[in-house]
């Protein structure tokens, strides 16, 4: 019990400053985790060279308040009027840049930071009952904190600013309050209290690079139960959680433990959409989203129509030379790119359409990708195996044949994105978003548990599926059915978005509560358009696994669906071919620059976030012009 209060303590610290930021600022910061990480290098580089803790504790938590002040000035308050969506890839862009500077400075190898000689021991709580100092020493810091800020909020000058400054940033600025230097110094403290507990993790955890990703996770599981912007639910979820965490690893099998927190949230989510302890002012989340600018194709002029047609004409004619100019040019590694290209193409498409016509902001979309390929990876094994699959009371033999194989693994993802769209769709905006990451987080747990299946190695395929009269086992025979079936799909999204159905969808996107005040039932359209994603990506999922012959719990990970919205925002979201163009530019960049260094984020972080900030329309979308629609 006391690990697991020390343990949500521990969240508490992180999911406060994240509270803070998105209650005041509405702005979706993934990079928090990565102030927790800066905390934590900081903490053990000074108290190696200092010896005092107390040095260590103050340097790490200014550091890391320096860093939120440069961040805020830099790129933060260039996107408060901007869409989640663009706040989410600028801070995933500096995650990319954090991650690479610690470990060019610190290097890759994990750092152990020592327990100060004061806090070392035990103490004796009740006869019988010893407890770490040290760990007592953060459950009751963290309660301090608590306290504090409770009270900060609550009554004084400052907090009624913050908390009017949820409801109304406009109202304070009219009242002589300096809002630009409230928002800077609530996201400055923010990042110091997640520089806090990376300050306090690292005598108990290991300190590595990438350390802040996981927490992050888990951070922001606590607010969405808690409910965003409320303090009282941070602090009241982050106990829950970290109690359930703990004790579920002791009484539970392993593959129930590691996803308890996120079935809890999603029972939470069905019966309260809005958390437990959702704040009276929520942030202005439905206005934010409205306002993200697409480019929709259909609407432009016809002589602009027949351009764009052109274009896309010509790229797929290069796209079917493929081949041909690999075998010239004698540079298979050629085609195994354009080949990832076309299927890393398929998955931008599926977000595509959720996200560019319908709005529904998906960071959890590689969830479906690995849905589908583990489907057929695991069929296979069966197969290899001479073991049947029994799923109840229905007994699968095994299988690669694709007639088989495939219809299955794309039905899995379908009923994946049914079963995930029907309770995320309950909520809608920043919910929505921090919904799909944490059910994604929550398969790629159950991913890397089960041994049999490689857990987190991953699992072989022993060989490609089978089809009648088409040797898959080709590679140029199996690049052109994946280019058919991008077609193929380009053309059906295009088709659907120039129906009455996209026709609606799009109207909910720019305002549900009109189409629902027409009597159109509009869960039902964007959970079908949810579930249609799914399928594409289930697709998409099915040919990755085909040509990598390997499949690992990375292709569902937070990271893969990062990359894809990437790829969506770099092709021009809303345009359907620029998933196309968005999927190459991404690949080509990433494999021109991990040749020129291995450090290849250090660059790409900084480009993904001038980008963003500079062309909100996308590559595709500058071939347009101004004549799409917004």
């Amino acid at each position: 019990m006391l690990n697991g209060l020390q343990s949500g303590v521990m969240l508490f610290l992180i999911a406060s400053g994240l509270t803070l930021v998105l209650g005041i600022m509405n702005f979706v910061n993934l990079a928090h985790g990565s102030f927790y990480m800066i905390g934590a290098f900081a903490a053990v580089s000074l108290q190696l060279w200092t010896g005092s803790f107390v040095i260590a504790a103050v340097g790490a938590c200014l550091c890391a308040a320096v860093a939120g002040l440069a961040v805020e000035y830099v790129c933060a308050r260039r996107l408060y009027a901007r869409s989640h969506l663009d706040q989410v890839l600028v801070t995933f862009g500096l995650i990319y840049l954090f991650n690479e500077s610690m470990r060019l400075i610190f290097g890759p190898q994990p750092l152990a930071s020592p327990i100060p000689q004061l806090l070392n021991g035990s103490v004796t709580l009740l006869p019988g009952l010893q407890y770490p100092l040290f760990r007592l020493t953060v459950i009751g810091v963290g309660l301090v904190v608590a306290a504090g800020m409770s009270f900060v909020v609550m009554r004084t000058r400052l907090g009624m600013l913050i908390r009017a400054g949820a409801s109304d940033r406009g109202m304070i600025a009219v009242l002589g309050v300096n809002i630009t230097w409230l928002y800077s110094l609530v996201f400055a403290f923010g990042a110091a209290l997640a520089a806090l507990a990376g300050l306090m993790s690292g005598p108990l955890y290991s300190v590595n690079v990438g350390m802040g990703e996981n927490i992050l996770i888990m951070a922001l599981v606590v607010i969405v139960v808690g409910g965003i912007g409320s303090l009282k639910g941070a602090f009241y979820a982050a106990i829950v959680i970290g109690l359930i965490d703990t004790l579920g690893r002791l009484f539970l099998p392993s593959a129930i433990a590691t996803i308890a927190i996120y079935i809890f949230m999603a029972g939470v989510l069905f019966v309260r959409p809005q958390g437990l302890f959702a704040a009276s002012a929520p942030p202005q989340v439905e206005a934010r989203d409205n306002g993200n600018r697409v480019t929709i194709l259909w609407s432009l002029s016809k002589s602009r129509q027949r351009v764009t047609a052109s274009v896309v004409g010509l790229c797929m004619i290069a796209l079917a030379l493929v081949p041909t100019l690999s075998t010239w040019l004698d540079d298979p590694f050629l085609l195994r790119l354009f080949l990832r290209i076309v299927i890393f193409a398929l998955m931008v498409l599926s977000l595509d359409l959720v996200a560019g016509f319908g709005g529904l902001v998906s960071f959890g979309h590689a969830a479906f990708v690995g849905t589908g390929a583990y489907a057929v990876a695991i069929l296979g094994w069966h197969l290899d195996h001479g073991e049947p699959l029994a799923l109840g009371p229905i007994v699968l033999a095994g299988t690669h044949d694709a007639l088989v194989a495939w219809p299955l693994a794309i039905a899995s993802a379908a009923a994946m994105a049914l079963v995930i769209g029907a309770i995320a769709l309950r909520t809608s905006g920043l919910y929505f978003i921090m919904s799909t990451l944490a059910f994604a987080q929550m398969l790629f747990y159950l991913a890397s548990t089960p041994s049999i299946y490689g857990g987190e190695d991953g699992l072989q395929i022993s060989q490609r599926s089978t089809l009648p009269l088409i040797d898959l086992g080709n590679r140029p025979t199996l690049y052109y059915l994946a280019l058919g079936l991008l077609a193929l799909c380009l053309l059906l999204c295009w088709r659907l978005v120039n129906s009455r159905f996209g026709m609606i969808v799009q109207a909910c996107r720019q305002n549900e509560r009109r189409v629902r005040a027409l009597g159109v039932r509009t869960y039902f359209y964007k959970l079908l358009l949810f579930v249609i994603s799914g399928v594409i990506a289930g697709i998409a999922g099915v040919l990755l696994a085909n040509s990598e012959l390997l499949v690992s719990p990375a292709d569902l990970s937070w990271t893969r669906s990062g990359s894809i919205l990437i790829m969506a925002i770099f092709g021009g979201l809303g345009t359907l071919f620029g998933s196309v163009v968005g999927a190459a530019t991404y690949l080509m960049l990433e494999f021109t620059l991990s040749e020129w260094t291995q450090h290849w984020q250090i660059v790409f972080g900084p480009m993904l976030i001038v980008f963003v900030l500079l062309a909100r329309r996308g590559l595709f979308g500058l071939v347009l012009g101004r004549g799409g629609s917004t």
